[in-house]
């Protein structure tokens, strides 16, 4: 196809359907792939985005992913158990989220549709042993949380983004709590 031939047909489609998913490639120019996409979105010029909810949740998914190996990294830079064992929480916190991501969007492709929407919050156990278990558990992070933040608050510089964070954790933690009580 011609540089010429290809304007007109791009002209063409941007008149018959302006939202086509491929438009995005077609606009940035005359090149092989956008005259392949351009013959392809002229046949099909009806064609809708898969799913655009579909598309966040691979997004959202390769978002966890790099979060993940971020604080995977941060790993080596820990002084403390403490630190590790907290770093390993929110590793162990971001893989759940990423396993319920893989899952929904098993179920996307499945069906077609998103999932119901879940009620946020944390596996919370049926029985009274292991719910007990699983307080105890929360009530230590909490400890052990409120424990470094008073740490940071006691350095010469605190930094404030991470005691925004220890203390929105602690809120969490202690939401979570009251669930399991």
């Amino acid at each position: 196809m011609r540089r010429e031939e290809f304007e007109k047909k791009y002209v063409t489609l941007r008149q018959t359907s302006p939202g086509h998913p491929l438009m995005s490639v077609i606009s940035k120019g005359y090149t092989p792939l956008s005259c392949e996409y351009l013959l392809i979105a002229l046949a099909n010029p009806e064609a809708q985005i898969e799913s655009p909810s579909k598309d966040s949740l691979f997004t959202r998914q390769g978002s966890l992913y790099s979060k993940r190996a971020l604080l995977s990294n941060r790993l080596w830079d820990c002084i403390s158990d403490v630190q590790r064992a907290d770093l390993s929480m929110q590793i162990q916190d971001l893989q759940s989220q990423i396993i319920n991501v893989k899952r929904d969007i098993a179920y996307v492709e499945k069906t077609g549709k998103l999932p119901p929407e879940k009620t946020k919050g944390r596996f919370v156990p049926e029985d009274g042993r292991s719910k007990e278990k699983k307080l105890k558990s929360v009530r230590t992070r909490i400890s052990q949380i409120t424990k470094q933040l008073k740490e940071e608050r006691l350095k010469s510089s605190p930094d404030q983004r991470i005691i925004n964070g220890y203390e929105r954790r602690i809120d969490d933690f202690r939401a979570f709590a009251a669930e399991l009580s």
